[in-house]
């Protein structure tokens, strides 16, 4: 049978702080410590939020009504991160899209450990996805990049089809 836990005699324990100074102290400490832990977390965890949304591309057709979502997942490694201009094509079984230039004219995209999300769009459907090409001009100070891509089909706000490609181009 297991021990059982009487709160009053835990608050005793506490109460004999002259008996046992360091153990108290040792939980206090890691009590204060979590709760900075927990704080600088939230306030993380809020400014990663702030950075995530869905950049239209400027070269979007405004008529154009077929629409995909290209995410694109910077990664972590030191020098993931790139300065040059990228443009992305998208294959599908009916066509390809024309080249669009992945770029935020309000924030800066292809961060270390970023998550880029851009909206691109077709006056035609490609239908089924089968690829894409991506490339930039090693342009900038920093144009290598480490990226995992994602691409999907939106209709409605539904998703039919997605793809994964990993990509790593130094």
């Amino acid at each position: 049978m297991p021990n059982t836990i009487d709160i009053c005699q835990t608050a005793e324990l506490f109460a004999t702080f002259e008996d046992n100074p360091v153990v108290v102290t040792t939980v206090g400490c890691l009590c204060v410590a979590y709760v900075l832990v927990v704080i600088w977390a939230r306030r993380k965890d809020a400014q990663d939020q702030a950075k995530v949304k869905v950049t239209v591309l400027e070269d979007n057709d405004p008529f154009a009504q077929y629409h995909y979502l290209v995410t694109v997942y910077t990664g972590h490694r030191r020098g993931a991160a790139t300065s040059s201009k990228v443009t992305v094509t998208l294959y599908g079984l009916d066509g390809e899209s024309e080249p669009h230039h992945l770029s935020d004219p309000d924030i800066p995209v292809f961060e270390r450990g970023g998550v880029d999300v851009f909206l691109l769009s077709t006056l035609f459907p490609l239908e089924e996805l089968r690829g894409l090409r991506l490339w930039h001009d090693n342009s900038g100070d920093r144009p290598s990049w480490a990226v995992l891509l994602e691409m999907r089909k939106c209709t409605s706000g539904a998703s039919e089809h997605s793809l994964h490609y990993t990509v790593n181009a130094q």
